[in-house]
């Protein structure tokens, strides 16, 4: 019975990880149309630059930089969780499973990786005319 529960699990997560996310997408574009519905209804003029503007998401270099400062943390303590696999770390793990300690440092390179573009966006998009 336990053979077919776990993967069956694994499955239901990722349809409902899926479906949570496609739902918020189509309420989020429903608010959106809704809001522009309702500027035209009032006699608002929109021209097509105006509707595209409130299409695209803005993401700011602030949210770039927290997302890397999020992620190269997390890199860090997949490194530590590989050295504890391994039995790097005196005292700590005890080195389960030298196999683990490598896929620990996989995950933390791209993860890391990852952290590092998110930095490069940051400085890439900010603006220099508000850093005086």
């Amino acid at each position: 019975m336990e053979e077919i529960v776990i993967p069956i699990s694994f499955f239901a997560m990722v349809f409902g990880i899926v479906t949570v996310s496609v739902w918020a997408s189509t309420q989020s574009k429903r608010e959106l149309n809704e809001t522009i519905r309702r500027a035209i209804d009032s006699g608002q003029k929109l021209d097509s630059e105006v509707i595209s503007a409130l299409h695209k998401p803005v993401r700011s270099p602030a949210q770039d930089f927290r997302g890397g400062i999020v992620l190269l943390c997390l890199a860090i303590g997949f490194v530590v969780a590989g050295l504890m696999a391994n039995g790097a770390i005196a005292g700590m793990g005890g080195g389960w499973d030298d196999d683990a300690g490598i896929g620990f440092f996989v995950a933390a390179a791209i993860v890391g990786a990852i952290g590092l573009g998110q930095f490069v966006a940051a400085v890439l998009r900010r603006d220099p005319k508000k850093e005086t």
